[in-house]
């Protein structure tokens, strides 16, 4: 059996699951003050810091929360999209 980091070199381990979004730049450092509240259940990492591309890993079993926190946040951070592959995630379009 292959593993998680074969198949997928951004996952770290079995014991999280990866989410992708992007949301308003100046919000950023709001929302990983909202992450600390939630005694690591939650990692993010800023990807792109212009567009705030990130990704944020969720433990296993707390994922609907994040995804329940991201929705009822929606408006105050602007976010824009949300996925569980990196490859759906629909990015700014340059002019």
């Amino acid at each position: 059996m292959r593993s998680c980091d074969e198949i997928a070199p951004e996952c770290i381990d079995s014991h999280f699951i990866s989410f992708w979004f992007s949301i308003d730049p100046s919000k950023t450092h709001f929302l990983r003050f909202i992450f600390e509240g939630y005694d690591n259940e939650f990692q993010m990492t800023t990807l792109d810091k212009e567009n705030a591309i990130l990704r944020v890993r969720a433990m296993k079993g707390s994922q609907g929360a994040l995804v329940r926190l991201l929705l009822d946040l929606k408006e105050e951070i602007g976010l824009k999209s949300i996925t569980s592959s990196p490859y759906k995630l629909s990015l700014p379009k340059e002019n």
